[in-house]
C-alpha cells in the first residue's frame, strides 16, 4: 500500500514503527478500526504480539515482511515482545 493510499472505508492513516525488545512494551496510543503490524523484513530475530504479559512463547508470531491485520479499538491494546534485541516493528492504524 502506497502511503498516499487509504483503503476504501477509511479517513485516515496513523504510522509508525518501533524497536522491540526482550520485555514486553506496550504499543502506542492510535485509535483505529484496523491495524496492520508488520515485522521488518530485515528482521533476524522473531517478533510476537499479544495482550498484556505477551511472552515469546505466548505471543502470535510476526512473520517478517508480512502484514497482519487486527481488528481493535486501539493500537495500545497491543503488546510485543522478542527473544533477543535487534528486531523492528511497523504499524499502521486505519480509522
Amino acid at each position: 500500500m502506497a502511503p498516499e493510499q487509504i483503503p476504501h472505508g477509511f479517513s485516515n492513516i496513523a504510522t509508525g514503527q518501533l524497536a522491540v525488545t526482550t520485555e514486553a512494551q506496550q504499543l502506542p496510543d492510535a485509535s483505529g478500526s484496523k491495524i496492520i503490524l508488520t515485522a521488518l523484513k530485515a528482521n533476524t530475530i522473531p517478533v510476537y504480539v499479544g495482550g498484556a504479559g505477551v511472552t515469546d512463547e505466548t505471543g502470535l508470531e510476526l512473520e517478517p515482511g508480512v502484514p497482519t491485520e487486527l481488528d481493535v479499538a486501539n493500537l495500545n491494546m497491543l503488546f510485543v515482545i522478542a527473544s533477543a534485541t535487534g528486531a523492528s516493528l511497523s504499524w499502521a492504524a486505519l480509522y
